[in-house]
């Protein structure tokens, strides 16, 4: 359209009057033989309907790139009064600069900007006309240092557009009014706004340069305008990159009235390579960020707008891009909501998600009302690539401890999404590293020691009392992620490990029973406590659910204190539960039930000290730790299970006879109903008047044992009888004994005492422990 150059002599309002004469004439002179006009408004609407629900944000926008380019300390009015006019009004207010000639030419066009690409947010020349969605009527007011250089307009529309333009045109339009208003986007039609509503003095008064008034178009206009106030304060944050914005202000009124001011305030870090720069951010109260810079050369940008032009990417507009960009990252301090954006400058649509976990900031060419991006435009790929650049140089930056990143940072700047994580290997290979074993993952315990994505595990603490990270980090020398970092950072690191290293950070099973042994270790170098074993166990049946993989595993604890194997099909003792445990029936007698001492390599008890079962009242309920160990680890306190292992060492070694009698004779006396059929299958020998120990059913009792049933062997020996004395060797048979009866000796010298409770009860019998088995097995077994 016709543009009216600026005249420094002519008022604002004369100028504003000459561009919408100069621009009806126009259209009327070349509306009969070729009419652009109505097909360039219908093109405007359409794509303005693309801007829905954003119309405050493309406010906002306008609002920031109105200050200059290194003001740190503009501020932004946002309001809505619901119950001025008929449908309400919206008012944005800016510190920056008043209107010029300049901002007042593209904003009364259509897809035209005064701002380059390097210059601001907004450059399309669309943005503004996104108020339509709110309002047909919006109001434009300015101040400058002589009043009458002050912009103050609105534009062409409703019922009393006739009386306007015949005003400002002439009467000679009158029978063309509905062919211009027809035609002619009226947004393009600026008419002079001489008086000033009273909240606009008032907002002028209080320091700001330019406020847009925008009279709602109805009620459905009101409760988006509402909404859309409320996003301003939310996630993803608005003032995130505004650097130029230090306090944004949204007012609601109304019955219960709304106002909050939100501020950005910048501090920055030092100690960060040349061409990176970072600082904390603080946007209270919408929480607090790391964001980091990274300065691309003009010479790589200008390429790749050369490139994107020539394959019909980008307009040709981008050729005017001038000096060297920048891309940013910002990542959450603390705890986030994982909903990272795209922006630039302001957050794009909900489609246009970070490549990762962290808010992302560049010039990309999005799509007409930036709510998305398409990733296949060579200058979009180029700064998604610087993105990864600057992610790889703050995390081997970080290594050194010289530059503060704290862990959840530098676990956001590691957590790419699957489709990106790509640009980041490629990142780190351009840098001379293997983004797999490169160590700049943050793990537990030394904040300047650094794992990798092919070694480092993520361990839930969940309720661990034992096994949990800081313990498996300190006492087992474990590379996992760090404690405090959130479930879903870990999942997000997960996701790049998967992608880059082709592993998962979930441990196996394997490597978790090297863990525990190593955890069994430092238990037991210290004090014994059978709570904290007990925890242990229970850890480990949590984390553990492929049991077998614990078999033959050092991790058990025994009576004395030591360190012991699980079972296993490799040999080894074979471990049982003490029958004085509090998962066992009380049946014992009290008496010390240890194995003998040249037993103890064939078997032990796990500690009877730690507490299997928790009570509840009257309900008793076995410990998940114990459950662990009874699925073939550790064998449960039965008789046959013990008598039979005891019994099969003694065929083994039958050297072992006398110890095994006077443990099995402890055994049996402790209990008021001994398990008979298992003690016979032990195969229990028992000693004889020659020195030879026999099985005790071939043995007989001799009249010198008493007893009703005692009776005389007649039975000869076997001539070529194996004895076996107590220091285990067999002895060369005897000759001079052959033909003599294998019959049970009279103990003539004590193996051990004769139970005090035998004396106690003054009943008669042998007076030595094993003369007292070798009775009681003799007439259990052979009746």
């Amino acid at each position: 359209m016709t543009q009216v150059q600026p005249t420094s002599t002519r008022s604002r309002q004369r100028r504003i009057e000459d561009t919408t004469r100069g621009r009806i004439r126009s259209y009327l002179r070349s509306k009969d033989d070729w009419n652009p006009a109505r097909g360039l408004k219908n093109l405007t609407e359409q794509a303005v309907r693309d801007y829905e629900h954003r119309a405050v944000v493309e406010l906002v926008q306008n609002a920031h790139d109105a200050h200059d380019g290194g003001e740190r300390t503009g501020r932004i009015l946002v309001r809505l009064d619901p119950d001025e006019g008929e449908h309400g009004v919206l008012y944005v207010a800016n510190t920056g600069n008043g209107f010029d000639d300049s901002n007042f030419d593209a904003i009364s066009d259509v897809a035209r900007s005064d701002k380059r690409p390097d210059e601001g947010i907004g450059n399309k020349g669309i943005g503004f006309k996104s108020v339509l969605q709110l309002s047909r009527s919006p109001e434009v007011y300015s101040t400058a240092a002589d009043l009458d250089d002050a912009y103050s307009f609105r534009f062409a529309t409703g019922p009393e557009l006739r009386d306007q333009l015949i005003g400002i045109v002439g009467p000679d339009i009158a029978a063309d009014v509905a062919d211009i208003e027809r035609d002619v986007f009226h947004l393009c039609l600026p008419l002079p706004q001489p008086h000033r509503p009273t909240a606009v003095i008032e907002l002028l008064a209080e320091g700001y340069a330019t406020v847009g008034r925008l009279p709602l178009k109805s009620d459905d206009a009101r409760t988006d305008a509402m909404a859309q106030l409320r996003l301003l304060g939310g996630t993803p944050p608005t003032l995130l990159f505004l650097r130029r914005i230090s306090e944004l202000t949204v007012e609601i009124g109304g019955r219960q009235p709304i106002r909050e001011t939100l501020r950005r305030r910048e501090t920055p870090l030092a100690g960060f390579d040349s061409g990176v720069s970072a600082s904390i951010v603080d946007l209270s109260p919408a929480g607090r960020y790391f964001v980091a810079d990274k300065l691309v050369p003009e010479a790589t940008l200008t390429e790749t707008i050369r490139r994107s032009i020539e394959g019909d990417h980008i307009s040709e507009g981008w050729r005017d891009w001038r000096g060297d960009a920048h891309v940013s990252i910002a990542a959450t301090l603390g705890d986030e909501s994982g909903n990272h954006r795209l922006y630039t400058h302001l957050p794009m649509g909900r489609d246009a998600r970070a490549p990762l976990a962290a808010h992302v900031n560049a010039p990309f060419f999005a799509k007409l009302a930036r709510v998305g991006l398409e990733q296949s435009v060579p200058l979009n790929d180029t700064l998604l690539d610087e993105v990864a650049m600057l992610c790889a140089r703050l995390l081997l930056a970080a290594r050194s401890g010289d530059v503060p990143i704290d862990v959840d940072t530098l676990a956001d700047l590691l957590s790419w999404t699957a489709e990106d994580a790509g640009r980041l290997r490629d990142a780190f290979r351009a840098l001379g590293h293997d983004a797999a074993t490169v160590h700049v993952v943050p793990i537990e315990g030394d904040s300047g020691v650094r794992s990798s994505l092919s070694q480092v595990f993520a361990w839930d603490d969940g309720g661990s009392r034992v096994l949990t990270t800081e313990r498996l980090a300190r006492r087992a020398d474990v590379p996992l992620l760090p404690a405090a970092l959130s479930k879903r950072r870990r999942a997000s690191i997960g996701v790049t490990a998967r992608t880059l290293a082709g592993r998962t950070l979930t441990a196996p099973h394997e490597e978790i029973a090297g863990w525990a042994e190593r955890i069994a270790q430092d238990l037991v170098a210290a004090p014994f406590d059978p709570n904290a074993w007990m925890a242990f166990y229970d850890d480990l049946a949590g984390a553990v659910r492929q049991r077998t993989v614990l078999r033959g595993r050092t991790i058990l604890i025994d009576d004395d204190g030591r360190l012991r194997a699980c079972n296993s099909d490799r040999g080894g003792p074979t471990a049982f539960f003490s029958p004085r445990s509090d998962a066992d029936a009380p049946d014992t007698a009290g008496d010390d039930l240890k194995p003998p001492e040249s037993l103890r390599h064939r078997l032990f008890y796990v500690s009877s000290a730690l507490p299997w079962n928790t009570r509840t009242g009257s309900i008793v309920t076995k410990r998940p730790g114990r459950t662990l160990l009874e699925v073939g680890l550790v064998r449960e306190y039965r008789a046959a299970a013990l008598l039979r292992t005891i019994g099969e060492e003694l065929r083994r070694r039958p050297e072992l006879a006398a110890d095994v009698l006077l443990w099995t004779y402890h055994f049996a006396t402790g209990l008021a109903d001994p398990p008979w059929r298992e003690i016979r299958e032990m195969g229990l020998h028992v000693p004889c008047r020659n020195g030879d120990w026999l099985p005790a059913t071939e043995a007989h009792l001799s009249k010198d044992w008493g007893g009703p049933r005692a009776r005389a062997a007649r039975r000869p020996a076997a001539p070529h009888r194996r004895r076996v004395p107590r220091d285990g060797r067999p002895a060369t048979p005897d000759p001079r004994r052959a033909g003599r009866s294998a019959v049970l000796r009279p103990p003539t010298r004590a193996v051990a005492g004769v139970p005090r409770a035998h004396r106690r009860a003054g009943r008669p019998g042998p007076r030595s422990g094993a003369g007292f088995a070798a009775e009681r097995a003799r007439r259990r077994l052979h009746g």
